[in-house]
Formats: structure tokens, sequence, C-alpha cells
């Protein structure tokens, strides 16, 4: 076998009729765990992986990382499913949270705009007081 042929430890267990549960009682964790492990979502200890390699007949570089090489800036950096799960994840966050502060912005103009015609109306309700005020003097003087 040439090194790193070996795509998916999970379909080359199910090429050699190996169930789940015999690997996972085999390495010494529960079938959840195991099953995280080929789903990309979980880990195992190193002496868990020793044990799946040394059942399965295989070396460590036997298997092809799963990872992607992705640019980020000006530099490449590797990443496996489960964080490019968590990446995805985060940018759409992200994208929801631009939303919504784009959102917030056009209402905070919408609120400035409301304030200045509140403080018209007030300053003009003000005039109209003194004007009344003075009114009310100017009456009391001739009256």
């Amino acid at each position: 076998m040439e090194k790193g042929k070996i795509d998916s430890i999970k379909d080359f267990r199910k090429e050699r009729g190996i169930s789940m549960e015999k690997v996972s009682d085999s390495i010494g964790v529960s079938r959840q765990k195991y099953s995280r492990f080929e789903r990309g979502d979980g880990f195992l200890t190193i002496e868990e992986l020793d044990n799946l390699l040394e059942l399965l007949d295989l070396g460590v570089y036997d298997v092809k990382p799963q990872v992607e090489v992705v640019k980020v800036g000006n530099e490449q950096i590797e990443i496996n499913a489960k964080q490019k799960a968590v990446i995805k994840k985060q940018s759409r966050v992200m994208a929801i949270q631009s939303d919504i502060i784009v959102k917030l912005v056009g209402d905070v103009e919408r609120l400035k705009k409301l304030i200045e015609q509140i403080n018209k109306v007030s300053n003009e309700e003000q005039t109209v007081k003194r004007i009344q005020t003075d009114i009310s003097k100017i009456k009391k003087r001739f009256c």
C-alpha cells in the first residue's frame, strides 16, 4: 500500500467489514466518541489513535491528512473539516451582525432626523409661548 493512499478511515474500516462497535470496543472508547472522530467532529487521544491504526493494520503515513489549504491574507493555512465548519458558521454570524449594524445605523439616522424635528417643534413652541407672553405683557400695559 502506498503512503497517504487511504482517504477515509471510515471507508477503509467498512471495506474491511469491521463494525464501528468493534473498533470502539477494541480501542477503548464509546461508539459515540468514535463516530464523532470518523465524522471529523471529535478527536482521539494519541493512545486511542495508535490502537486504531494497529487494529486496522495501518501506519501513520498510510492515511491522507483530512485538511484543506486556504489562503488567509498573504498566508496559506491548513484547516480540517471541523475548523472549516466553524469558520463557515462564524462567517454567517458576521454577515447577520453586519446586516444588523446596517439596519441600526439606518435607525440611528432616522432617530436623529426625528430628534431634529422634535427640537424644531419644541423651539417653535417656545417661540410661540414667548410671543404669547409678550402679547400678554403688552395687553396688560395697554388695557
